[in-house]
């Protein structure tokens, strides 16, 4: 994590690749938000499936879901180590296709 100026700081994030994402002190979460689905270029109906949380390490800091406020610099830079800001795609599974699948198979019988 990198402090570039008094009210600026860098947070790492890594999904398909790491990169930092800038973030200003008070600077609201879905401002953040909306320059984050910008530079991963997803449409507003996949970004929408993606939760938001601050990691040190692997101890979670921060959950961000629900446009849940400002960024506040002071609780990020009391972190020793760096921060990371992780997403995280749920798996969506449709359990009807699974079950039908499971249903139709038909055993093997090797003579």
């Amino acid at each position: 994590m990198e402090q570039l100026s008094e009210n600026f700081i860098q947070i790492n994030l890594q999904k398909f690749f790491p990169f930092f994402l800038n973030v200003i002190h008070n600077e609201s979460f879905d401002d953040v938000k909306q320059r984050l689905q910008l530079k991963l270029g997803l449409t507003n109906r996949e970004f929408e499936k993606y939760r938001f949380s601050i990691f040190n390490g692997s101890k979670l800091i921060l959950r961000c879901d629900d446009n849940m406020g400002r960024i506040n610099l002071r609780e990020l830079i009391l972190i020793q180590n760096s921060c990371w800001l992780g997403l995280e795609l749920p798996l969506i599974s449709n359990t009807r296709k699974t079950r039908k699948s499971l249903c139709s198979e038909k055993p093997i019988r090797i003579n």
